[in-house]
């Protein structure tokens, strides 16, 4: 059986409050077990003007908030409002 699993990074639990991070979704097969690096994988993190946070959420994203920080070209970050996601984008 193929399902996908999808992981999300906040800032914290609020929605109304709290930003995403990060999207990130493997693709599993049951009958044709690989090891993850095998995997197809989809990963898109997004860059806000600003991160309102708790301090626990924060500090366990701390190595994703470091990537966001450094202001570099990089396909996997997406500006805050418009994301894109696989083909498409949202605005």
């Amino acid at each position: 059986m193929r399902y996908i699993s999808l992981d999300l990074e906040t800032s914290g639990g609020k929605p109304q409050r709290h930003q995403i991070l990060e999207l990130a979704a493997v693709v599993e097969d049951t009958k044709r077990p690989r090891p993850l690096t095998d995997l197809p994988v989809f990963r898109r993190a997004v860059r806000h003007h600003e991160y309102v946070g708790t301090a626990g959420a924060l500090a366990l994203n701390a190595r994703l908030l470091e990537e966001l920080a450094r202001n570099e070209p990089n396909p996997e970050i997406c500006p805050q409002k418009s994301c894109c996601l696989s083909c498409g984008s949202f605005y």
